[in-house]
């Protein structure tokens, strides 16, 4: 029998913090494929004229807290208060007794909060607090469920010794068979699919008198993605020669509550298409369409926004 931690043994629970930076015991957890939140703090090397080839001494400087966690979506896990850490403009509506409610969210002026998270890395907890989102992105393929990953910063951790009791959603990941892609309206046919929504956060805040950063602050939206499409005709490769802007939405669903429909809804309002011709990559293989795309916020779109997403599920209340 080893005497290692195990990745199995892991439990990774989240809270919305009351207040920037005072970390909160987990409320909700989330089942992930891999994390990577971890502590770096720099150090310098002092190297002086000393009278000899050697350095002899050695400080440490500013602390950095942060990292990816990857996981297979699903309407009821982490992904709304992610969604409102990100896109923290939310439009609730409530779908009445027995049935659950729906959160529409878009870019707003600030972030939604921040989060606190603890990681039990089997023999050991980590505690994270202040924590925002730099990076949200999505893919779904064909034979896969959707997947997303978030980069996250922090402001501080601590190390426990605590055990946690959680419990998950019953929820099934969302799959690629339930679900639909269009263009402008049109239902095309491709074959994966991934949207990133950068914050432009501002992270490396040091202050004079503490080795941990000031709260995070907020920086340009920047909303891009990528399509592999199968070659039908040329629909896309005349939208990408035009310059012109096409509205791009993806729709998961998951099970019913009720009345409410469980789902995952990304609209791009005004997405710009580049890519190249098609192209043969082999005797064996279909001919396909690479298509990178940018959203912009132009006043024309429907809605007139840089990104929208819809998330139905159980819960009666804003994030």
């Amino acid at each position: 029998m080893g005497d290692g931690g195990l990745g199995h043994n892991g439990i990774i629970g989240f809270a919305k913090e009351a207040a920037y930076g005072v970390f909160l015991p987990p409320t909700n957890f989330v089942e992930v494929e891999s994390e990577g939140i971890a502590l770096a703090i720099a150090e310098q090397i002092i190297q002086g004229v000393n009278g000899g080839r050697t350095p002899s001494r050695r400080v440490q400087l500013g602390k950095t807290v942060a990292g990816p966690i990857a996981w297979m979506v699903d309407p009821e896990d982490q992904i709304g208060e992610l969604l409102k850490n990100v896109l923290s403009t939310e439009v609730f509506v409530d779908d009445g007794v027995g049935n659950g409610g729906q959160h529409t969210f878009t870019p707003g002026a600030q972030f939604g909060g921040s989060l606190a998270y603890r990681i039990s890395r089997d023999l050991r907890a980590f505690e994270y607090n202040g924590g925002k989102v730099s990076t949200l992105a999505f893919t779904a393929a064909i034979n896969d469920v959707l997947k997303a990953t978030v980069e996250m910063s922090f402001q501080d951790r601590a190390s426990v010794v605590v055990s946690d009791v959680p419990s998950y959603t019953d929820q099934n990941p969302l799959v690629y068979h339930a679900g639909s892609f269009t263009i402008d309206g049109t239902p095309t046919s491709i074959e994966n699919f991934a949207v990133n929504i950068s914050t432009g956060i501002k992270a490396d805040r040091g202050q004079i008198g503490s080795q941990i950063i000031q709260e995070q602050c907020e920086g340009p939206f920047v909303v891009g993605g990528n399509i592999t499409a199968y070659f039908k005709d040329m629909t896309l490769p005349d939208l990408y020669v035009a310059g012109a802007a096409a509205k791009i939405e993806l729709i998961m669903t998951g099970a019913l509550i009720g009345t409410t429909q469980r789902q995952l809804k990304i609209t791009v309002p005004t997405g710009f298409l580049n890519g190249q011709d098609p192209q043969i990559s082999s005797v064996n293989d279909e001919i396909k369409l690479t298509i990178p795309f940018s959203s912009v916020q132009t006043g024309s779109g429907v809605p007139d926004e840089l990104i929208q997403i819809k998330l139905d599920n159980s819960r009666r209340s804003a994030y």
